[in-house]
């Protein structure tokens, strides 16, 4: 009962360029108001390439997302559009952005992340969780990935994708549970083609059959350790070594 789709989306000149400057080891970075240059180690390569993809404010400049305006249309238009969704994003600056759309869009929504206390995402767990609520709506981070039940969820975007399968497991355990009242659940994946999107998506299909595995024993209850550990060290390693090959390939 889970179906697994992608949608492929663009990016504009400015976020390409700035792409290109992340994977050319010098990016120049906005931090309040101030312009910096960054040199891009491989560690940050993959976090910088990613905010890029999802949109330039979080690097600190302005530009478009065409993620941002492909998952507008889903939500209004699409076939989940009167359906419980819940959009992960990474990133609690992008979950600030996608939340203030919403808004524009007067579409009620709810969060969860770090900055939220207690009492906040119990809150919002409740308001998505209620089928007379009128939020179809959750913005989540990591800080949702355990310990929070939004099996009312039909469909889960991922405006960015985990990069290890232990991290998926546990973000798809908050829509896949016992107690779900729809037959088929759906993880959708917002991706640039030809990014760091693309790259994600290939390291984590050869982990598919692990997934699917630690997936179906949860919906059949026999995994009784909602807290599944494994080891993201090869997954993280994989991905370096894609982005170092779309390097070499951009010079």
């Amino acid at each position: 009962p889970l179906t697994t789709s992608i949608i492929e989306v663009g990016m504009s000149r400015a976020q390409n360029i700035k792409y290109s400057d992340a994977l050319s080891g010098l990016l120049e970075v906005v931090v309040e108001g101030e312009s910096e240059e960054k040199e891009v180690t491989k560690l940050t390569a993959v976090t910088y390439c990613q905010q890029i993809v999802n949109h330039l404010s979080l690097i600190g400049h302005e530009g478009d997302s065409s993620k941002l305006d492909e998952l507008m249309t889903f939500l209004t238009e699409g076939d989940f559009s009167e359906d419980k969704v819940i959009i992960f994003s990474r990133f609690r600056k992008m979950v600030d952005i996608i939340m203030d759309q919403l808004k524009k869009k007067k579409i009620k929504s709810c969060r969860i992340t770090g900055s939220e206390d207690e009492d906040q995402r119990d809150e919002s767990q409740k308001l998505f969780q209620n089928p007379d609520s009128g939020v179809n709506v959750i913005c989540i981070t990591t800080a949702a990935a355990e310990a929070v039940n939004l099996q009312a969820a039909k469909a889960l975007v991922f405006f960015d994708t985990p990069w290890s399968a232990g991290d998926y497991i546990q973000l798809l355990g908050r829509m896949i549970r016992i107690g779900s009242v729809h037959d088929r659940c759906h993880a959708i994946h917002l991706v640039a083609k030809g990014t760091i999107d693309s790259r994600v998506m290939e390291v984590l299909n050869r982990k598919m059959a692990l997934v699917e595995q630690v997936i179906g024993k949860r919906i059949k209850g026999d995994d009784k350790d909602d807290d599944v550990q494994i080891d993201s060290r090869n997954e993280i390693s994989d991905l370096f070594e894609a982005l170092k090959q779309d390097a070499r390939k951009s010079k």
